[in-house]
């Protein structure tokens, strides 16, 4: 909901890039929530009831866009924080606007058809075992975590690769998190210094403008190189030292905690930070509580 309202507010401005990369940033987050939304119905059925049948298709189609939305996610909040931090240090520098808008929309593309391949590949694999629809969708939810999960499960059933192959290319996997954290990081701590040092000097109101943005962005920033870093943590050590239950229960657990963490408090930080659209959600706060009240009552 609250991604949505940021989407609705900012899409009379969105001709500017930053306003353009919060948008794709939300509707990537409302992604994530969709998917979660469709797989928890589907979690506690089968909690319930193991028996139960639905189409198998769902868990697999729901994972697909879990997957797909937070992986753009991570991809729009690294080039948000890369393109802001360069306006920060240089801000004559005239960035390539249509340069961006391309990469994103490549990337975007080539990351969902890896995804998509993934699914189908491990769809395959799951009804070949003749599986029933929930355990399906607990293998599902077990296996097909990151990108490249089915192709890389694909190679080796067909023995295509060894085992010391299949570890490697695991780790190179692993930093699908630890490259965007570690770029974010290094961009953290750039506009850290410069907004640190712009906001001890100047009344002009155009740069307190600008320092306010760049503090929002900052601050969306962390919200990421935590979300982010710490699932990429947990995969290196998977990959490197060997999977323990307890770590691989913690994998899960981050791996479907976080991205929903992330959706949850991005558009806290956009709202709180923009008093125009922090008014606007305050008065639909009050409408909502007054219509609830009234049903309520009636």
């Amino acid at each position: 909901v609250q991604n949505t309202i940021i989407l609705a507010d900012y899409y009379t401005d969105r001709g500017r890039l930053a306003t353009a990369m919060f948008m794709m940033i939300a509707a990537s987050d409302i992604g994530s929530a969709v998917a979660e939304l469709g797989r928890g119905p589907i979690t506690l059925i089968c909690l319930t009831n193991e028996d139960a049948v639905f189409p198998t298709v769902f868990p697999m189609a729901f994972t697909l866009v879990g997957l797909s939305s937070y992986s753009c996610s991570i991809l729009y909040s690294t080039l948000l924080t890369v393109v802001k931090t360069i306006n920060i240090t240089n801000p004559f520098y005239r960035i390539n606007t249509k340069a961006i808008h391309i990469s994103w929309v490549v990337l975007s593309l080539l990351l969902v058809i890896v995804i998509v391949a993934d699914g189908t590949l491990m769809y395959q694999y799951l009804t070949e075992e003749l599986l029933s629809p929930c355990q399906i969708s607990w293998r599902t939810t077990i296996e097909l975590t990151s990108i490249g999960d089915g192709i890389l499960h694909k190679l080796w059933s067909l023995n295509a690769i060894s085992l010391k192959v299949y570890r490697f290319i695991a780790l190179i996997r692993s930093k699908e998190c630890l490259i965007p954290s570690v770029i974010i990081f290094l961009c953290m701590v750039i506009q850290m210094a410069y907004i640190k040092e712009s906001l001890s000097g100047s009344d002009n109101p155009e740069l307190t403008t600008a320092n306010h943005v760049n503090l929002t962005i900052f601050l969306v920033s962390m919200l990421y190189f935590i979300c982010i870093g710490s699932f990429g943590i947990i995969e290196i050590c998977r990959a490197t030292v060997g999977s323990t239950i307890t770590m691989y229960w913690v994998f899960l657990t981050l791996r479907y905690t976080m991205p929903l963490l992330n959706a949850a408090i991005f558009p806290v930080i956009i709202i709180l930070r923009k008093p125009s659209l922090r008014q606007k959600y305050k008065q639909r706060v009050v409408r909502a509580v007054c219509y609830l009240t009234r049903c309520f009552l009636c």
